[in-house]
C-alpha cells in the first residue's frame, strides 16, 4: 500500500501600520487563531512568516522568503488570517496567483475565508485579492485628495512639528505654549552665530524642549528644523511649497539669517588660533601699504606696527597710549552738545509724516507685488490642469512664484512694523552722539574703541597719525557750523595731528 506524504503548510501572518488597518487584528491573534485552525484540520506545519509592513506595496521580505520556498518544494499550502493579508498590490496579487495555477502552490486556507481549490474559488480569490488592491489604492486616493485639499485651505495635514500643536477647534496649527517659544529661541540663538547646533541643542534641551517621548532631541532634529520652512508660514509638503494659515514662530528674515549663518559655517575652516588680548588688534590697516596693523610689546609697552605681509613698508611704530588719544580726539570730533541734539530730534519729528508717506506707497507696491504673485499661482493651476504644463514643471515653477510671494509679503510686514519704529533708533542716535561728549572723559578705552569702531570706517594709522572716515550717518550727522574753524582737512578721511577735528557736513542740508 503507497504511503501518503502529509501536504506541508506555512503559516503567513502580517500586520500593517498603516491606516486602514489599525483595527486588524494584531499578529499574535492572528497566529492564535491560525494554530486553532490548524490543530482542527490537523495541518502540517513546515515554518511561520511573520511581518509588520504594508501590502500596498512590492517588496515585503518575509513575503518573498516565503514564496521563493513554495516554488523550491518546501511547503505547497498557506494558511492565513485573511486574504487581504496576502497582497494588496497586482504585482505580489499576480505572482501569489501564478503559483496557484502552475501546481507549486496546492491548497489555501484561511480563518475568515472558505477557499476551493477550484476554478470558481480560484475566481473568488482573485475578487477578493483585486478588491483588497483596490481598496488600498482608493483609501490613498482618498488621502491624497484630503491632503491636497487641507494643503490649499492652508492647513498641516500630518502630525504637528515641534513647537505647534493639532488644534481641532481651528482644524490646524495653533503654536505651543512651552515649545513654542523654547524653538523660535533656538531659532535666535543660531541667527547670531555665536553658537553651534550642538551648543543650541544643550542651551534648548536645558530649559525644557523636548521630542513627544519627553527625551531630548538629537542635533540632526534641530537642524531639520532649523531648515523647516514652515515656522516662518510656508508648508513644504513632498517637495512643494504651500502658503499656511497658521501662526509663524518666526519672520522670514530671522529664518533667511539663519540658513545663511547654516551655509557659513558649513564651508571648512582654518584651525582656530589663540590671540592676545590686545586693545586694537584687528582694527586698523598700514596708511603706507594697506597690510594690517599688528600689536607686540617691547619694554613694558604696547605697540602698533605694520605686518609688512604685502611687502616692505616704511611706517613707524606707534605706542597704543597715542592711539588711544587720538581716538579720544576723533569721538569728540563726532559728538552733539545737548542744544544741537534736542534740535536735531525736533527735525526728525518733523520728518516724521513725510516718511510714513513715503512707506505708505512702499507698502501699497509691496501687497501689489503679493496680489500679481497670487494670480500667477491661479494660472499655474490652470496650466496644470489642462496639461500645458507637467507636475514636475508646475511644481517649480509654484515653488519658485510662492517663496517669492512670501518675500513680498514679508517686505509689506515688515514695512509696516517699521512704518514709524525708524524715529526710535534715530532719537538713539542722536543720544550716542550726545554721549560722545562725556565718553572721552571717563577713561574706559574699551568703551572708546567700540565707539569708534562703531562710528569710524576705513580706519588707518599713517606716520603715526590717525585716519579715518565717518560711517553712515556719522558723516552727515554733525552741523557744518561745529568745526567751520578746522581747515585742514585730509583729502580721503579724517586726519588728527594736533587734536583738532574735520569738517563733515550737514545732516539735514540747512
Amino acid at each position: 500500500m503507497k504511503t501518503t506524504i502529509p501536504m506541508k503548510y506555512f503559516v503567513y501572518a502580517r500586520k500593517s501600520t498603516d491606516t486602514e488597518d489599525r483595527q486588524v487584528r494584531s499578529i499574535p491573534d492572528q497566529l492564535a487563531e491560525m494554530r486553532e485552525l490548524a490543530g482542527r484540520l490537523n495541518l502540517d506545519i513546515a515554518d511561520i512568516f511573520t511581518e509588520s509592513q504594508s501590502a500596498k506595496e512590492p517588496g515585503r521580505p518575509a513575503f518573498n522568503d516565503m514564496l521563493t520556498r513554495i516554488e523550491k518544494g518546501d511547503a505547497a499550502g498557506i494558511l492565513a488570517w485573511h486574504p487581504d493579508r496576502i497582497a494588496r498590490n497586482w504585482a505580489d496579487g499576480g505572482r501569489f496567483m501564478s503559483l496557484l495555477e502552475n501546481g507549486a502552490l496546492k491548497d489555501l486556507k484561511f480563518s475568515t475565508f472558505a477557499f476551493e481549490m477550484s476554478a470558481a474559488g480560484k475566481y473568488m480569490l482573485a475578487m477578493m485579492l483585486c478588491q483588497s488592491t483596490y481598496y488600498s489604492a482608493n483609501l490613498s486616493d482618498n488621502v491624497k485628495r484630503s491632503f491636497r485639499q487641507m494643503l490649499k485651505n492652508g492647513q498641516w495635514p500630518e502630525k504637528a512639528p515641534i513647537g505647534y500643536k493639532n488644534d481641532r477647534t481651528v482644524r490646524g496649527l495653533v503654536i505651543d505654549p512651552i515649545k513654542g517659544p523654547l524653538v523660535q529661541h533656538a531659532f535666535h540663538l543660531y541667527a547670531s552665530g555665536e553658537h553651534t547646533l550642538a551648543q543650541v541643542r544643550e542651551i534648548v534641551s536645558g530649559m525644557g524642549l523636548t521630542n513627544t517621548a519627553a527625551g531630548k532631541l538629537s542635533i540632526s532634529n534641530y537642524q531639520y528644523i532649523l531648515r523647516n520652512p514652515i515656522y516662518h508660514g510656508l508648508m513644504r509638503f513632498r517637495g512643494e511649497y504651500h502658503e499656511g494659515k497658521h501662526p509663524p514662530l518666526v519672520t522670514k528674515e530671522l529664518f533667511d539669517k539663519v540658513q545663511a549663518v547654516m551655509s557659513a559655517k558649513s564651508q571648512p575652516r582654518r584651525p582656530h588660533k589663540t590671540f592676545k588680548p590686545y586693545l586694537y588688534r584687528q582694527m586698523f590697516v598700514c596708511g603706507g601699504c594697506g597690510a594690517t596693523m599688528t600689536t607686540e610689546t617691547q619694554k613694558g609697552h604696547n605697540y602698533l606696527r605694520c605686518t609688512r605681509k604685502l611687502g616692505p613698508c616704511s611706517q613707524p611704530f606707534v605706542r597704543e597710549e597715542a592711539v588711544a588719544e587720538q581716538i579720544s580726539t576723533a569721538i569728540k570730533s563726532v559728538a552733539l552738545e545737548a542744544d544741537t541734539a534736542d534740535w536735531l530730534a525736533e527735525k526728525l519729528r518733523q520728518e516724521q509724516s513725510e516718511y510714513v508717506h513715503a512707506v505708505d506707497s512702499k507698502i501699497k507696491e509691496a501687497r501689489e507685488h503679493v496680489r500679481q504673485k497670487a494670480s500667477q499661482v491661479e494660472r499655474l493651476i490652470l496650466a496644470l490642469s489642462d496639461g500645458t504644463l507637467s507636475n514636475e514643471e508646475f511644481r517649480v515653477a509654484k515653488n519658485r512664484v510662492v517663496l517669492e510671494k512670501r518675500d513680498w509679503e514679508e517686505k509689506a510686514v515688515q514695512l509696516e512694523k517699521n512704518r514709524t519704529s525708524w524715529l526710535e533708533p534715530a532719537i538713539r542716535f542722536v543720544l550716542a552722539a550726545k554721549q560722545a561728549v562725556f565718553l572721552p572723559t571717563q577713561g574706559d578705552l574699551t568703551q572708546q574703541r567700540d565707539f569708534f569702531r562703531k562710528v569710524g570706517s576705513n580706519r588707518k594709522i599713517t606716520n603715526k597719525q590717525l585716519v579715518w572716515e565717518p560711517r553712515g550717518g556719522w558723516k552727515t550727522l554733525v552741523p557744518v557750523d561745529r568745526f567751520a574753524h578746522n581747515t585742514n582737512a585730509a583729502p580721503h578721511g579724517a586726519a588728527f595731528d594736533s587734536g583738532e577735528p574735520v569738517q563733515h557736513g550737514s545732516m539735514l542740508g540747512d
